[in-house]
C-alpha cells in the first residue's frame, strides 16, 4: 500500500472520507480491509480516524454514519467535514489540469466572497467552489459575480447529478460543474 500518497493528499485535504481512500488508493480492496488498514495506521500513530453521522448533502434527509480520515482530527462541524471532502474530491478530479491548489479554511468553514480553493491551470487562476446542496439561487449568483470580478474563471463541484444540473441552469455559460461525490 502506498501510505505516502495518502499523506500527501491529507496534508493538502486536511481529511478525506473512507470512501475516497478506498476508490483513490485501494479500488481492488474489501472496504472491510480497508477499514482495517486504516486503524492500523491509526495504531501506529500515522493518521487518525473518525466516524459521523452526516447528511450526504445540504439538502438531504438521509444520513449515514461515514468514516474520516486525516492527519489530525479535524474538529468541525459534520456538514463542514462534508465540505471538506467535497472540495478534496474536486481537486482529486482536477488533478490532471490544475498544477497548483490553495485551500482556504475560511472559505470552507463559513459563506463568503472567498472561493473554496483557488487553483491555477495553463490558462491562469482558477476559483474552485463546492455546493452540497446548501447555496440559494441568489447566493450562488452573487458568488459567481464575485468570483467572476476577481479570478475571472470559475468551477463548481456538486455532490449528485440532481444538484450538478440545478447549478448548470444557476451559473453562467461557460462554468464547468463537475459531479463531485465524496463519500463513496
Amino acid at each position: 500500500m502506498e501510505y505516502e500518497s495518502w499523506r500527501l493528499d491529507l496534508a493538502m485535504d486536511r481529511v478525506l472520507s473512507l470512501g475516497q481512500i478506498r476508490r483513490r488508493y485501494l479500488p481492488s480492496t474489501s472496504e472491510a480491509a480497508v477499514r482495517v488498514q486504516v486503524i492500523r495506521l491509526a495504531a501506529a500513530g500515522h493518521l487518525v480516524a473518525w466516524s459521523e453521522w452526516v447528511p450526504l448533502t445540504a439538502r438531504a434527509r438521509v444520513v449515514r454514519f461515514v468514516t474520516f480520515v486525516g492527519l489530525t482530527r479535524v474538529a468541525v462541524v459534520p456538514a463542514a467535514l462534508r465540505h471538506l471532502c467535497g472540495v478534496a474530491e474536486m481537486r482529486w478530479r482536477l488533478r490532471h489540469v490544475v498544477h497548483a491548489w490553495d485551500a482556504s479554511d475560511a472559505a470552507v468553514l463559513q459563506e463568503g466572497a472567498q472561493p473554496d480553493a483557488l487553483a491555477e491551470d495553463r490558462h491562469g487562476c482558477l476559483a474552485v467552489e463546492y455546493d452540497a446542496g446548501a447555496y440559494s439561487a441568489e447566493q450562488v449568483l452573487r458568488k459567481t459575480q464575485t468570483f467572476r470580478a476577481l479570478y475571472g474563471r470559475q468551477v463548481w463541484g456538486a455532490p449528485h447529478r440532481a444538484r450538478q444540473q440545478w447549478l448548470r441552469t444557476h451559473l453562467p455559460s461557460g462554468v464547468d460543474v463537475l459531479l463531485a461525490p465524496w463519500w463513496s
